[in-house]
């Protein structure tokens, strides 16, 4: 069924899009090309890579060639970011593109990056290193890709050889039927986990949209700052990451649950992206009020929470069933590879409360400030997930609104808490703060957000937090971008123009 509404909206034909978006449309699209071009010298190659030798591609990676690959990625970069700013000052004109012609846009800028080497990332290789592992009869949950010399190893970043796995039982299964149909071939096998993680952002695409009309915010809007967001295109598409089914799948629970036609699929869905990756749940959390606020009678709250409860704990069970796998991702949850940055809020304040007592002669005890800074941040971030859903809950009658902007704060908080924080993270709360409807500053503001998060990411997929000047330069250029391009707030923006766009409120709920 997804698979046919993406060939109808590719294939139907739509009216054509503004000059404006069309000039950015095909402008990002060289963009993306060049950022093909250049993945080949300068992605996140692999150790055995076949395509040093071949006769054009291969003189990237000699002499000069890695250096001339590098600027083609970046130039591909800015240019897609341009394009995208671009494309958002278009909506705010009367001659708009549609939410349609938007998905088409974001499928030609997709396009070159799906047969790029892997840009920005190198966890296409440690995923086929997992989905080796389970399809040999190993048990990631208990073993790390250093278990099985060979090949695949050999690909995997330094900080996650033995790491055992911190996903869901849906994606390690999904994994190993790959793993089992490509066997030794590594490259076939980073190639399916891409198309695997597409799959997600086929998802969001289709669904997006939806979401955006059953919580009544503008489907042109969010589908501009979610679906063809660079940022996704770079880490979803390029990058490959599973975060991406998980999203596509929270995104498509959360809109037929909204549309109150097929709730339990809703669940099944989102639960299926909790056995993908963890934070899901809040998903399925957010999604109580909405169901409930469908429901007449008498204790509509608990026969929500028991009907949803039901379906959800029988679709996780299932599923960890049918893996074979058990229960032991939970214990991993917590991993970061040894990973320390300071854009996690409770990493960040424990470097620099290190820094102070090292000063002040008291010895190097950030090792032991680290950990139980993050755990109080998971805690606080708990803390403000649950008042936000109850803040939720207590209106009366329950607002898709606040529902959307709940869910948003909540997954801001347990993004900006958490142990570790990726750029791609950001894009777990953008995806349901792009429903609530903009302002034309917040709109420049998210802009701001994502040109800085995918500035700040090497194409071999190390980050730059670490470097100040790159964080300093890279948050001038997203500024001056997001004002120069989106800075004009004379125009009204399209999620404020009359038509089915304000907030609708859900049935009055009785408790």
């Amino acid at each position: 069924m997804v698979w046919h509404h993406v060939l109808v909206t590719l294939a139907v034909p739509t009216r054509l899009p503004a000059v404006g978006a069309l000039r950015a449309r095909w402008f990002g699209f060289a963009g993306a090309v060049l950022c093909l071009i250049g993945s080949y010298g300068a992605g996140a190659l692999s150790v055995h890579d076949p395509t040093k030798d071949w006769p054009v591609l291969g003189a990237l990676r000699h002499g000069a060639g890695p250096q001339v690959a590098l600027t083609f990625v970046y130039a591909g970069v800015a240019i897609l970011l341009i394009s995208w700013l671009f494309l958002g000052r278009v909506l705010r004109t009367d001659d708009a593109p549609s939410a349609r012609e938007l998905l088409i846009t974001g499928a030609w800028w997709a396009a070159p990056l799906l047969i790029s080497i892997p840009l920005f990332s190198r966890d296409l290789w440690s995923y086929a290193a997992q989905a080796h592992l389970t399809a040999q009869g190993l048990n990631p949950y208990h073993a790390g890709p250093d278990q099985m010399p060979g090949p695949y190893l050999d690909e995997v970043q330094r900080a996650w050889v033995d790491s055992p796995a911190p996903y869901g039982p849906l994606w390690l299964t999904a994994g190993r039927l790959i793993g089992l149909a490509t066997g030794d071939h590594v490259y076939v096998t980073v190639f399916c986990m891409r198309l695997l993680s597409c799959l997600g952002v086929v998802l969001i695409a289709v669904f997006m949209p939806r979401l955006a009309r059953a919580f009544g915010a503008d489907p042109r809007v969010a589908t501009w700052l979610v679906v063809a967001n660079p940022l996704l295109l770079m880490h979803f598409i390029s990058g490959g990451h599973n975060d991406s089914v998980m999203l596509g799948l929270g995104v498509a629970g959360l809109a037929l649950v909204a549309e109150g036609r097929r709730w339990a699929l809703g669940v099944v869905l989102v639960t299926l992206g909790v056995a993908v990756k963890a934070p899901a749940i809040l998903v399925l959390a957010f999604c109580v009020p909405v169901y409930a606020a469908q429901l007449g009678g008498q204790r509509v709250w608990l026969r929500a929470i028991g009907r949803m409860a039901a379906v959800s704990i029988a679709a996780f069970g299932a599923v960890t069933l049918v893996s074979g796998l058990g229960l032991g991702w939970v214990g991993h949850l917590n991993t970061a590879g040894g990973l320390v940055s300071w854009v996690s809020i409770p990493t960040g304040l424990a470097l620099f409360s290190g820094r102070i007592a090292w000063e002040l002669g008291f010895g190097d005890v950030h090792r032991i400030l680290i950990p139980n800074m993050r755990l109080t941040g998971e805690a606080i971030a708990g803390l403000i997930t649950l008042l936000l859903w109850l803040s939720v809950c207590r209106r009366q009658p329950i607002s898709r609104t606040g529902v959307a902007r709940g869910l948003g704060l909540a997954l801001a908080a347990l993004v900006l808490l958490g142990p570790i924080v990726q750029p791609w993270y950001l894009l777990w709360p953008l995806a349901f703060l792009a429903i609530v409807p903009p302002t034309p500053r917040w709109q420049t503001v998210i802009a701001g957000i994502t040109v800085w998060a995918a500035l700040l990411v090497t194409p071999q997929g190390a980050t730059l937090f670490d470097r100040l000047i790159a964080v300093f330069a890279a948050a001038v250029a997203a500024v001056v971008g997001a004002v120069v391009v989106l800075g004009q707030h004379d125009s009204e923006p399209a999620g404020t123009r009359p038509g089915p766009r304000g907030t609708p409120v859900a049935t009055t709920t009785k408790l």
